[in-house]
Order: structure tokens, then C-alpha cells, then sequence
């Protein structure tokens, strides 16, 4: 996980706390009633009682709202159509006046307003005691979160469109934009947004598709739980409970990817090795093929089959309905190469609109016809491999003369995303750190912001069985020169600040930390753009139900990772699940999780192959997988660490380790 995306929503609450005491804040802010807005039962009537599942989620959020906001909140229902309110427990009609009771002020908000890093309660009572209806939205996906405002205001506005978009859900969706109404202070829902993107900054009227955790879906969720329960039964009885009465309302969800992300996150933190929830995140290899071949890649001309998935083969994965996250790139293949991926990414963004769609790339092809105007506004993002600062420097590493056309193309797409407008794709960098090229990191984060980039990846160069010659080793790794790394870092994060960058680089060498055998990453989102579809997790955040966070590789849960064979494994033009980005990601597991572009039925099967069954249970029973146990404690890019790695994965390579 990566670091600076963990925000716990105790600590929100004390920030949020700290900044309500403070006199300025006090000054200039108002006291308000606080409620939850929760989309109405279809029709009218009376609701009959909520299940224990939908009891357990209610009861969550609402503890989630008294942290965040600061105050006891009040429950609402609120027909998405007209605006009708309604108290949560009865039937009975309230009015607008009603619900400003003792206070001067009311601010209302729905339960996508918790999920963000942090909810900016504040600065919305303090648009509101300035005079203005305060909105809080991400315009450009028509989500809307929260508002504030007066009692004075709200005689002057007309309040009930408000209330609709902010019960809104899929089916019953409103479409208002709120930036430049008359008396409409609108505030973005604080990090997490793309519309922060600096590099679209100053454009009006932006789009961008609504995450997978938008409020159209999540209310969707909330009303099917509370109003068409598929699992009447008791859920307080036990965690098991709970999983299965949220596994049943999945298989009869318009939204089913919210009910796996719940399942599959309470299945990890179970640590149960055979899973019902099906992995939030996939990341699907389009082709084995790449058009250059970097020194600090495996990949090579000469090993690499010229397979290209098909829009066909795609269209037969009906799991995707259940995935938050898609990731059109895997292993070492280069996507854009595919003359399949423009109607693919079509493809795929109208038949599963909640789909995240991203991918690795080197960007020299990005200028295929038609690519550049099927990836606007379709993708979340995608991360270019930039690696380097220089044309001199970048030809050392890729062998070839093309970075002033993969700078070009980056323009090129730039300038695409500002004529639509569109946010999307946000623009990510990473930089493989090698002796090679560590001199340049500081110019990065300008070159960066040149070029429509948001953000920044350092990734230490992993050179764990290269058997290439021509290829970097070990003396050309982050660890050969960290000193000179350590000297750089403070110079990179004030470049990264500058040029509001965001960026994920390993820690200086005195604050270095190893988790599951890779370093872990300082994160500055200075750009303001990270947004995670995991904070869905902190609804089953209570320790009173919920088991502790084990000590799980969270890999073997929560992405699958499919590759592309090449002439090293068994099988030609395959695929392949291989397990994790560690030193397993250097078996050849291609014979025994072979990935055929299955049914749902088939992709269960093969996520619960013996392979990862045996991993999943590995992470209990210490010995099950020595490379696994070692790996959990050792930083495996580390070549001191490369002799012990390799003999650890013999056991894997030549089937010692029984998966039955």
C-alpha cells in the first residue's frame, strides 16, 4: 500500500478537531445541525426494518459522520427525484425550516462525503457563514457530496435540486453542475480529486467519469442493502455472517464491484485462503511485444511472441462487472503496440462505466491513430516511463534515439485533454532509479510539470535474475549508489513541491522501512490528484466486528496479475496468473496457471487454483513458502539479499512445494 494513502479517518477527525479549535476557524465559521442524507425507498410508504448487514453499515457510517463532522449527526431520507425529505426512521414529510431547528446554519451530506481523505467540513461552514450556499463537488463527474448554508440563504434558493443530486444513484442520477451559480461557493472534496490536476488548471466546464466509489454508485449500494435485501438472515452474529449476507446482495447489485471490494476486503482481513470475492484489481497483459528494449527490463526482441488480445477475447471477461480497477498492461509487454487497444478501451468504458482503467506505458506509440482520442476522458490514468531527464541519458537506458517523440506525444496528449476538456487521463511518470540515471532525479518533477504530468514514481531498479549480458546487473542498482540518492532526496521532494508534482520516491536511507520485500515510499500528494477506491474499506473499520488487519501479503487477495508468455515460459501466445510483483514474479507459473480469457465460473476457479490457495495459506502457517517467509522481512531488490532469493525460489521452480 502506499504510504500517504492510509489516512485513517481517527486521525481525520483529530485534524478536523484541531482545526475547529482554532480561534481563526472559530472567527469565521458558524454552528450547524449535521445530517446524512440516504436515498429514499422506490415509491412511497412505509420502509420496513433494516437487516442486521444493513444495520451494522449504517451504524458504521453514521460513527464515521460524529468523528468527522465533529457533532451528533441526524439521519435523512431524501427522494433522488423531487427532494422530498423524510427522517430516517418514519414516514412523515419534513420541510426545509424544520431542519435548521436551534442552529443558524445546517450542513448535510451523504455517506461519499466520509469516504474522502478529508472531508472539508470546515471550509464549508465557512462559505456558509460568508453568505454563500456551499457545495461541496466534483463538478466535472456531476458528484455531488455536501452542502452548507444558512438560514437567511436558504429562503433565497431553491434547496430541493440540491437534496436530489446528493441521494442520487444509478437509475435515478441528477446531472447539475454547481461552479459559477449565483450565491454557489463550490469546494472540491479536499485531495483525492482530479480536478486538482495543476495540470488542467484554469479550464472551466472539465469532465471526467465518476470513480468507482462515486456517490451514484455508493448510494446505489446503500438503497439495495436497506430497501432489497438479499440476505435477510442474522449478520451480527459473526464476521462470517456479514460476509455472506454481503456476498448474496452482490449477486443481485447494479453495482456489484462495491459488495466484492466489501467481501474481499473482509476475506483478506479473515485470511481466508479460498475466496468468494473476486480480486478488485486486475492487471491484464495486452500483448507480450514491446518496441524497445531497455537495459533495465528482462525483455528482449528475441524472446517475446507477437500475441495481441483481441476486442473478442475481451469481451468474453463478463468478471469485470465486479472490478473496480482494470490495468491494460502486465508484465513486460508494451500496450500501445496492440492495434486492438483504442477499441478495446471504447469497449470497455461502455459496457463497465465503474471500470478505472490505467496502464503502463513507454509512450513512444502513444501517437497511433485514434489512440490519443479513445484514451481521453475513457481512462483514469496512465503512467508513462519516463526515466530520465535527458535525450542522452534516456537513449543509454532504451538503446534508441526516441525521447523527443515521446515528449512530443505527451504534449500531444496534454493538448488533447485541454480542447475537450477532459481530466483524464492524469498523467503519471516513473523513473526505474539506477546508478545510470540518479543524477537527474532533482530535474524531473520540472520536466514533468512541462509535460501535463502529475505525478512521479521512483522505482529502485530490480535486477533479481536478469541473465542478460547486455542487460543492467547488480553494480547498476539504486542500492549501488545511495548515497549519492540520499544526497538528492530533499533537493527532489522541494523540485517535486515546487512544480506541485506529486510524488512516491523510496525514503532516505536512515528512514528506510521493508515491507513484504520492497521498500517503502515516501508519498507528497503536492499535486492534490490521489484518489483510491480502497477507502471503501473504512466501512467495515470497527474493531467490535471486525478481526484486526493480519499480517497478510495483500497481492494474493487483492489483484490478479495476468502476463503474457514469451519463448522463456511453456506455452507460446498464452497467459499466465502469476502472484505478486516480488521474487515469485520470476517462476514460471505459466503451465500451472494458465489464463484462457475464462467465464465468471472459470476465473473463480483458477483465483482459487492450488497455487494460490497454497500462498494464501502461507501467510499463517510459516514454512508453507520459504520465499514467502523470507520475503516478508527482506528488501528483495537489495542484490546482497539475490543469492538467497534464488535458492528460496527453487522450490517453486522445480515443484518441491506441493500446492494440493
Amino acid at each position: 500500500m502506499r504510504r500517504g494513502l492510509s489516512t485513517t479517518f481517527s486521525s481525520v477527525a483529530r485534524r478536523i478537531k484541531r482545526r475547529l479549535a482554532n480561534s481563526s476557524d472559530q472567527d469565521t465559521t458558524v454552528s450547524a445541525t449535521v445530517y446524512l442524507v440516504f436515498p429514499a425507498a422506490p415509491g412511497a410508504g412505509h420502509v420496513d426494518a433494516l437487516t442486521e448487514c444493513a444495520e451494522m453499515l449504517l451504524e458504521r457510517i453514521k460513527g464515521l459522520a460524529n468523528k468527522v463532522c465533529g457533532n451528533a449527526v441526524q439521519l435523512l431520507r431524501v427522494d433522488p427525484r423531487t427532494g422530498l425529505i423524510q427522517r430516517f426512521d418514519s414516514d412523515g414529510v419534513v420541510s426545509l425550516s424544520e431542519l435548521f431547528s436551534d442552529q443558524p446554519a445546517i450542513l448535510v451530506a451523504n455517506a461519499s462525503f466520509l469516504l474522502t481523505p478529508l472531508p472539508p467540513v470546515v471550509p464549508l461552514l465557512k462559505a456558509a457563514a460568508s453568505g454563500a450556499l456551499a457545495v461541496c463537488a466534483a463538478d466535472s463527474s456531476s458528484s455531488l457530496y455536501a452542502f452548507a448554508m444558512t438560514r437567511a440563504v436558504a429562503s433565497q434558493v431553491k434547496v430541493e435540486p440540491v437534496l436530489a443530486q446528493l441521494a442520487s444513484y444509478v437509475g435515478a442520477a441528477n446531472t447539475q453542475r454547481w461552479a459559477d451559480r449565483d450565491n454557489v461557493r463550490l469546494i472540491s472534496p479536499s485531495w483525492g480529486c482530479v480536478e486538482n490536476s495543476p495540470a488542467m488548471s484554469g479550464l472551466k466546464d472539465q469532465i471526467s467519469r465518476p470513480s468507482p466509489i462515486a456517490p451514484i454508485y455508493l448510494n446505489a449500494a446503500l438503497a439495495e442493502l436497506f430497501y432489497e435485501p438479499a440476505d435477510t438472515g442474522p449478520a451480527k452474529t459473526s464476521i462470517e455472517r456479514l460476509r455472506q449476507a454481503l456476498l448474496a446482495q452482490r449477486e443481485r447489485s447494479s453495482v456489484p464491484w462495491i459488495f466484492n471490494l466489501l467481501v474481499n476486503e473482509l476475506e483478506y482481513r479473515m485470511g481466508r485462503p479460498i475466496l468468494d470475492s473476486f480480486p478488485p484489481e486486475i492487471h491484464l497483459s495486452l500483448t507480450g511485444r514491446c518496441n524497445i528494449e531497455c537495459k533495465f527490463c528482462d525483455y528482449t526482441h528475441e524472446r517475446a511472441y507477437s500475441d495481441h488480445v483481441s476486442l473478442d477475447r475481451m469481451a468474453q471477461l463478463d468478471v469485470l462487472r465486479y472490478v473496480h480497477t482494470l490495468r491494460l498492461s502486465s508484465g513486460l509487454g508494451e500496450p500501445t503496440v496492440n492495434p486492438h487497444l483504442a477499441p478495446i478501451v471504447e469497449y470497455l468504458s461502455d459496457k463497465f462505466p465503474q471500470l478505472a482503467m490505467n496502464f503502463f506505458t513507454n509512450g513512444i506509440a502513444l501517437n497511433r491513430r485514434g489512440l490519443v482520442d479513445a484514451l481521453v476522458y475513457n481512462t483514469a490514468w496512465i503512467n508513462v516511463s519516463l526515466n530520465a531527464g535527458t535525450p542522452a541519458t534516456w537513449q543509454e537506458l532504451c538503446k534508441t534515439d526516441l525521447f523527443d517523440r515521446l515528449c512530443s506525444n505527451l504534449k500531444d496528449l496534454h493538448r488533447a485533454k485541454r480542447e475537450r476538456p477532459a481530466t483524464q487521463p492524469v498523467v503519471y511518470a516513473s523513473m526505474v532509479l539506477t546508478s545510470k540515471n540518479i543524477h537527474e532525479l532533482p530535474r524531473m518533477p520540472e520536466i514533468c510539470r512541462s509535460l501535463g504530468i502529475d505525478r512521479l514514481t521512483g522505482i529502485p531498479f530490480f535486477s533479481l535474475g536478469y541473465d542478460d549480458a547486455a542487460k543492467y546487473g547488480p553494480a547498476e542498482t539504486l542500492h549501488s549508489c545511495r548515497a549519492t540518492y540520499d544526497q538528492l532526496y530533499g533537493e527532489t521532494i522541494r523540485e517535486a513541491q515546487n512544480h506541485r508534482v506529486s510524488i512516491e520516491i523510496p525514503m532516505p536511507t536512515d528512514r528506510k522501512q521493508t515491507v513484504f520485500g520492497l521498500e517503502t515510499r515516501a508519498f507528497y500528494d503536492f499535486a492534490g490528484i490521489e484518489e483510491t477506491p480502497g477507502r471503501l474499506s473504512a466501512l467495515i473499520d470497527d474493531t467490535k466486528w471486525t478481526p484486526s488487519e493480519m499480517d497478510n501479503c495483500q497481492h494474493i487477495w487483492r489483484t490478479a496479475y495476468i502476463g503474457s508468455t514469451n519463448r522463456k515460459h511453456g506455452l507460446p501466445n498464452a497467459h499466465y496468473f502469476y502472484p505478486c510483483l516480488g521474487p515469485l514474479a520470476r517462476v514460471d507459473f505459466s503451465t500451472r496457471m494458465t489464463f484462457d480469457f475464462p467465464s465468471v465460473q472459470g476465473f473463480r476457479e483458477m483465483w482459487n487454483s492450488p497455487v494460490f490457495v497454497k500462498l494464501r495459506a502461507a501467510q499463517h502457517w510459516q514454512g508453507l513458502s520459504k520465499v514467502c517467509d523470507a520475503c516478508r522481512r527482506t528488501d528483495s531488490r537489495d542484490p546482497n539479499n539475490f543469492v538467497q532469493m534464488q535458492e528460496l525460489l527453487k522450490e517453486w521452480r522445480n515443484g518441491t512445494v506441493s500446492c494440493q
